[in-house]
């Protein structure tokens, strides 16, 4: 923070001269991108994923990549553990990396999984949440557009206006169908395929929550990517999923800000 003074010289109300101020610079929002470190494509997963998330000219967010293995210690660190991890691809993870990823999440993170690409320690993190996940495989698989979108929800409202509210041509060519008991309240469908089977879900896990989507970014599985909603997509779940951790604007007096030694 900055702390100041601003003052006028040969003014009458001597008392009103002077004013002093703290400017309090805003907290870049972190979010790792964890990526498996041999991906064998020219544009994987993380790469898109990167890409969407560098565009904005003031991004209130920073993007931090690593390695599964690079990401344990800062899921359980103390001091540097990041505001939102969004997981490319669970390729690479080991046992580790998924206990040390839903302890994250249990104490109150935020996370945006891209569904397992048929890997079977993803599938079994991903059924421990409370899902009942079964891959397809490319040759069993339909293919299937995005046929319904929750406009009311907060991720997907900015699409609200009739000239951008259509996303009939995203289509997926793979994709992991998600199922859960239907007793579970915490689970809230964002968007489905033409099947019926969910493509973006919403869920709580602990005291912190996710988002799952369920394909992988890379266009052997889906043509979103080259869809010019994919960036809005990626960026409105980003904000939604972070926005309670950034610092708030102002404060009532005799509240103290995390920055301020004493109370306003």
């Amino acid at each position: 923070s900055f702390r100041g003074r601003v003052w006028l010289e040969d003014e009458g109300l001597v008392e009103d001269n002077e004013r002093f101020f703290v400017w309090n610079a805003p907290r870049k929002i972190q979010v790792l991108l964890v990526a498996p470190e041999e991906q064998g494509l020219r544009w994987p997963s993380s790469r898109f994923l990167k890409e969407a998330l560098s565009s904005p000219r003031e991004a209130t967010w920073e993007v931090r990549e690593v390695s599964p293995r690079e990401a344990v210690p800062l899921l359980l660190g103390n001091a540097s553990v990041p505001d939102l991890v969004l997981l490319s691809d669970t390729t690479g993870m080991s046992d580790a990396g998924f206990l040390a990823l839903r302890s994250y999440v249990e104490s109150g993170g935020s996370l945006l999984l891209c569904t397992p690409g048929g890997a079977d320690a993803g599938m079994a993190f991903l059924n421990t949440t409370g899902f009942q996940a079964v891959p397809v495989s490319a040759k069993e698989a339909r293919t299937q557009l995005l046929s319904w979108v929750d406009l009311e929800h907060p991720v997907l409202e900015s699409f609200q206006a009739s000239q951008y509210n259509d996303f009939s041509s995203v289509r997926f060519t793979q994709y992991t169908p998600l199922r859960w008991d239907e007793s579970r309240e915490a689970m809230q469908v964002l968007a489905r395929m033409d099947d019926g089977h969910p493509a973006i879900v919403e869920t709580r896990l602990g005291a912190g929550r996710m988002v799952v989507w369920a394909f992988l970014v890379q266009l052997d599985w889906t043509n979103l990517p080259k869809n010019p909603r994919f960036v809005p997509l990626l960026q409105e779940t980003v904000r939604y999923l972070t926005e309670d951790r950034e610092a708030p604007s102002s404060y009532r007096v005799g509240e103290t800000p995390a920055w301020a030694s004493v109370p306003l």
